[in-house]
């Protein structure tokens, strides 16, 4: 028996220890991926101005940012805290936490963000040093902060340690959270520095874990913090909400650079881009070229960031107390959405269709209440975090609902791979209430809005709702005529835009940050046949090093789109809240609707009466080679209908084939031409009709198939016209392929 008793000890020692192994290989992102989103902090600031030598001793003036504007002014004396202090820091981070009264930009923006679950706050030492301690040397030689910051924190040993801090904050234990003996974040906020001297200018940076020593009560005590380097300028740059501080601090909490999105990505070796184009959006892992200001849904969601006051059953994605995270299978739903940044109210949706293999595609709705909720929410540039104006010519944007889509990044919870995967990085995209389109190049004009210069202008050519352009994405057009790949060189930022007849300017205030006409507003539909349409995105997942495009073999793409009956209606109520119904059998086309693409039918599609429906080229580029038919980089269009869908054309309505588009109906599918209603299928165009597909043609509806066209009948299709051959008008000079039967041939 005591032998049996040690076998089961043993036994339950290994299934324990087994156990415990497995589970510590489990991950969640609500615990952060270096730092929890969640508890109070006080990040250690160091503020380093460089002393460059002066002009009259080299001949030239090193010094990157040598004016004095009164903000952040260049030191003449080496020291620490001595002069040049900025006069911003309490407006950066607050120093002390009053949940009544949050002011620093960054304190404020990640307790709004994260409803008061993330509190950073801060104390800050002003380091005013000479190059030459950095490049002892020689003068003009560069250096990079990497390396410098390991001067910085001598020269603060040297001369204190961290009893150096402004606010008296000198102990480790104050900027340690955990209680492991070690600083938890030290950020280095450079004034003065470029790309040569430096290595970073304004608005960049970088971030990892910095092994060092630092001198308390005169002992140096050996530390291992999470770090920022980031070059913020001479003016206030780390108030700016989207800009290089809030982007470095948030990757504690949400991950590497392949979590780079919503205006935060930017192209790198090894790196998979799930789009060819960098993304614009908002969002905390934002950047410059970030619209919003606020955080987004999805970053709430893998923070599990929710309101205990306006969200009391903490149900990870709510709308106004009711569980908002749906797909087709729940049914019709209704929901009321208050103030995004105020309550956390969002809607998801479940795409119904990917490619199989390919990563899920979620589509998000948020009611921003901009201008009327008191939040850190508005677009880039417009506001300053005190409420002043900061660039007048850029509108706050308009209250409305704000849509993106989701790829991928669902999983929360698992392994280390699925929780943080390495890749699909830039995974957010802009569905904007002004629809996609083709654009199409105009000649560059000077912006004079944020920054001043001669800037990409584009005009808004051909509505293309399923496969176009917004305006907060990378537009590519090739620099020359006979150019085969694109490169990242080829890819520009919307600047200014015009409407389609080149002269009518809509936006000359950078529309590549978003703009006025992105939301949703008043009484608004996205449905199958309005611009934008609520479909999946087609990815295209590549790599990208010195401008080269690399496809990338890891991940599946969704190169089709697929069209369901998903229909949303927006009714705004005089309250500031929106009422969203969220229903699934809104099939109904009822206005005239050019489409290109890669598209399949799997459901149904009724052409209302009297509507017209184009099957067109994309003149957007979706791949980043030239195609040998289009000769455009992106494919011809096709239309498949797939088995058990249904394609109704009712009473005088059209459906016109261009540009070598084809209709294809597979077995299995219905396709109804009503009455004095016509299919057009124009040179280089193909109708396709497999076996046991059925086609009807009620009374004098008609089939053209012009000179060139392109007709190919299986002998097995199921082809029923009600006026017999007289539904047929076939041009001379029209085609029927190899293989193929003249309708003649089927009609019975």
């Amino acid at each position: 028996m005591r032998g049996l008793r040690i076998i089961k000890f043993i036994l339950l020692n290994v299934f324990v220890f087994i156990f415990v192994l497995e589970a510590s290989d489990i991950y969640e992102s609500q615990d952060g991926w270096r730092m929890s989103p969640r508890g109070e902090y006080r990040f250690l600031t160091i503020m380093v101005n460089v002393i460059y030598p002066d002009s009259d001793k080299t001949g030239e003036n090193l010094d990157p940012r040598p004016e004095a504007n009164g903000i952040w002014d260049p030191a003449t004396k080496e020291g620490i805290n001595n002069q040049s202090i900025p006069t911003y820091l309490k407006d950066f981070l607050d120093v002390e936490y009053d949940p009544d009264n949050v002011n620093g930009v960054m304190t404020r923006l990640y307790h709004e963000s994260s409803f008061g679950e993330l509190v950073i706050l801060g104390d800050f030492i002003v380091v005013n040093i000479n190059k030459s301690r950095i490049t002892p040397n020689d003068v003009k030689e560069e250096f990079h902060i990497s390396n410098a910051r390991n001067y910085i924190i001598d020269f603060i040993n040297n001369n204190g340690g961290l009893n150096n801090a402004l606010y008296g904050y000198d102990r480790i234990a104050d900027y340690d959270s955990n209680g492991d003996g070690n600083i938890d974040m030290i950020q280095f906020l450079w004034r003065n520095t470029n790309s040569k001297f430096g290595g970073v200018g304004s608005g960049t940076g970088h971030a990892g874990v910095y092994r060092y020593e630092i001198k308390e009560n005169n002992i140096l005590k050996e530390q291992r913090s999470n770090f920022t380097n980031q070059g913020v300028g001479n003016r206030y740059g780390p108030l700016n909400p989207n800009g290089i501080v809030v982007h470095e601090i948030s990757h504690q909490f949400f991950g590497g650079n392949t979590f780079h999105t919503s205006g935060g990505n930017h192209y790198r070796r090894g790196r998979i881009n799930t789009f060819f184009g960098t993304e614009g959006g908002y969002g905390l892992m934002g950047n410059y070229h970030s619209g919003l200001v606020s955080c987004n849904g999805y970053e709430r969601w893998r923070m599990n960031w929710t309101s205990e006051k306006y969200n009391p059953e903490g149900y990870p994605i709510q709308a106004n107390k009711k569980p908002s995270d749906i797909s087709r299978d729940d049914g019709e739903k209704t929901f009321i959405l208050r103030d995004f940044v105020t309550t956390g109210d969002a809607v998801r949706i479940k795409l119904p269709y990917v490619d199989e293999g390919a990563s899920n595609q979620y589509l998000w709705l948020e009611n921003h209440q901009i201008g009327r909720n008191e939040k850190l929410d508005y677009l880039h540039y417009s506001i300053r975090h005190n409420g002043e104006t900061w660039h007048d010519c850029r509108h706050m944007g308009a209250p409305g609902i704000y849509s993106y889509i989701q790829v991928g990044k669902d999983v929360l919870k698992g392994k280390r791979s699925e929780v943080y995967p390495t890749n699909e990085t830039d995974n957010l995209r802009i569905v904007s209430a002004e629809g996609n389109w083709d654009f199409k190049k105009m000649d560059d004009e000077r912006v004079r809005c944020v920054a001043s210069g001669y800037l990409y202008t584009a005009k808004r050519y051909l509505p293309n709702p399923l496969s176009g352009y917004q305006d907060q994405t990378t537009h590519f057009y090739p620099s020359n005529p006979n150019q085969i790949k694109l490169s990242g060189d080829d890819g520009h930022l919307l600047n200014i835009k015009y409407d389609s007849d080149g002269k009518t300017l809509i936006n000359n205030s950078l529309p590549y940050l978003g703009d006025e006409l992105d939301a949703f507003t008043g009484d608004a539909v996205i449905g199958i046949g309005t611009n934008p349409a609520p479909v999946n995105l087609t990815t295209y997942y590549v790599t990208q090093e010195g401008g080269n495009f690399k496809i990338a073999e890891e991940n599946t793409n969704t190169s089709h789109v697929y069209l369901t009956g998903l229909n949303i209606k927006m009714k705004e109520k005089q309250d500031g809240t929106f009422e969203v119904n969220v229903n699934w059998d809104g099939y109904d086309i009822n206005n005239d609707v050019r489409w290109a693409g890669n598209i399949v039918l799997k459901e149904n599609l009724i052409l209302k009466e009297g509507n017209t429906l184009k099957i067109d080229q994309s003149l957007t580029p979706n791949q980043i080679y030239r195609n040998e038919i289009s000769n455009l980089f992106a494919k011809p269009s096709v239309l498949s209908c797939k088995e058990n869908s249904r394609f109704i054309v009712e009473d005088n309505a059209e459906v016109e084939l261009k540009n070598k588009s084809t209709l294809h109906l597979e077995e299995g599918s219905y396709f109804d031409i009503g009455k004095n209603s016509e299919l057009t299928v124009n040179k280089g165009d193909t109708l396709k009709i497999d076996e046991l597909a059925q086609l009807v043609i009620r009374e004098n509806g008609i089939i053209n198939i012009e000179r060139g066209g392109v007709l190919c009948l299986s002998e097995n299709a199921i082809i029923l016209p009600e006026s017999g051959q007289k539904n047929f008008n076939l041009r001379r000079g029209y085609i029927i392929p190899e293989n193929c039967i003249h309708p003649f041939q089927v009609i019975k």
